[in-house]
């Protein structure tokens, strides 16, 4: 798989769709982003969904209607539409778990999810370019992914 590996400098440039990156508490450059697309990460951290009022509650169940619960849990990824605010189209925030090889599975799951786009993974502390590169799941994909060691 080729993969390319970003300098400071080059890490801003145009090149891929989609970027993956940690959380805002795991990588400064979650920070820089975030501070781009006007807080939107973290905004949409302390984020608290509505409770569906009793009332409606109780009339579901009286007229036996199921009602599903689509809030989103804390570690739900969050992906925003970045193309007017950076040189991409969609921008994936993950939490990084304490096994940062499970970031780097579900990064590579969202990447599936969403169609195998060009991918730019901006590396959460402690993972370095190497173990990103034996954590990933698709080593004989021919699609370029660019990397974005900490700083």
């Amino acid at each position: 798989m080729p993969y390319t590996v970003l300098t400071r400098m080059t890490a801003f440039s145009s090149g891929a769709d989609l970027w993956i990156v940690p959380d805002i508490n795991h990588s400064q450059w979650s920070q820089k982003i975030d501070w781009e697309v006007g807080f939107q990460a973290a905004r949409a951290k302390g984020y608290v969904p509505p409770e569906t009022p009793l009332a409606i509650k109780e009339i579901a169940t009286e007229l036996k209607i199921k009602m599903e619960d689509f809030r989103q849990t804390k570690a739900a990824p969050l992906l925003l539409a970045t193309e007017n605010h950076l040189p991409n189209k969609m921008t994936v925030f993950i939490q990084v778990p304490k096994n940062k090889s499970q970031w780097v599975m579900a990064a590579s799951e969202i990447w599936k999810q969403l169609n195998f786009p060009e991918l730019r993974v901006f590396l959460p502390e402690g993972v370095d370019v190497d173990e990103f590169k034996s954590a990933w799941p698709h080593p004989g994909f021919d699609r370029k992914i660019t990397l974005v060691p900490t700083f």
